[in-house]
């Protein structure tokens, strides 16, 4: 688990709202589509240097998570200090 103060925004979305759950149950919680090492990768690892995520990988951790695509693209592109979508994220 990331501290508070170096996480980035994503990370502590996944924290937030993974449940308890293991990367393995995340990984099946998304169809395959997210592995359980880029799981621990999302939410131990920086995402600074890394492209954005394709939609289909936002799609499967929205759906593993419970929650929008539009919610993690906005923590996503907050984590790589992209600009956000006004009302984004909600």
């Amino acid at each position: 688990m990331s501290s508070s103060s170096d996480a980035s925004p994503l990370s502590l979305l996944i924290e937030r709202h993974k449940d308890g759950r293991s990367y393995a149950d995340l990984e099946a919680a998304s169809g395959g589509v997210i592995s359980a090492s880029h799981w621990e990768d999302l939410e131990l690892g920086s995402m600074w240097g890394r492209p954005p995520m394709d939609p289909v990988e936002i799609e499967a951790i929205a759906l593993a998570l419970g929650l929008r695509g539009s919610t993690v693209r906005h923590f996503e592109l907050a984590s790589l200090g992209l600009p956000t979508p006004a009302g984004a994220g909600r």
